[in-house]
């Protein structure tokens, strides 16, 4: 199964993304975690993240193309959380998987904007900030928005309500959607 869960900055994709991973046992791919690990080894890469903007395309694929290698999303499937985040990322990974149909289905995650504000800040990641998290908005609008309005036309999408709800409820629909995709 190859899933992708999209959304804004603190919409909650990989919170929602690790516990659907472990529920249908499949890998769980953080491509921010992923650059954020490497970045530790290459401080000019955590520099240009701890900005809010995005990481070359080429190291996020040679990261994903080492990621997607590994036993567990061979044979078993995935979900990627937040990725691909623009058309020169999805182009790439749409050769690397093979032009066939990339997703299964798109979980798609949203919420007022004060509301992402205050998760992001809430996480106290270093780079959650109100002028980065307003940088990585702009990003998500310009580039990872087009990528995502993409996929939707060409992917099954499941949206549940994620505004003004607790953890659980959001997992609670979301998890009503997937069944329901996965009947029909």
């Amino acid at each position: 199964m190859r899933l992708l869960i999209a959304g804004p900055p603190g919409a909650g994709k990989s919170t929602h993304a690790k516990r659907l991973a472990k529920e249908l046992g499949i890998a769980h791919i953080s491509v921010g975690q992923l650059l954020r690990d490497y970045a530790l080894q290459h401080p000019e890469i955590a520099a240009k993240m701890n900005t809010g903007d995005l990481v070359d395309t080429q190291l996020v694929m040679k990261v994903v193309r080492e990621r997607l290698a590994q036993r567990d999303a061979k044979e078993n499937g995935f979900i990627f959380d937040g990725f691909p985040r623009r058309e020169v990322e999805l182009k790439a990974l749409n050769e690397l998987l093979g032009q066939g149909q990339t997703f299964d289905a798109m979980i798609y995650l949203d919420a007022p904007k004060a509301e992402l504000l205050d998760r992001i800040l809430a996480r106290g990641r270093a780079d959650d900030s109100a002028p980065i998290f307003a940088n990585r908005m702009n990003v998500y609008e310009t580039q990872t928005r087009p990528v995502i309005d993409q996929l939707k036309v060409k992917v099954p999408v499941i949206a549940p309500q994620n505004s003004g709800l607790g953890i659980e409820a959001v997992y609670e629909k979301l998890m009503t959607g997937f069944r329901s995709w996965l009947a029909r």
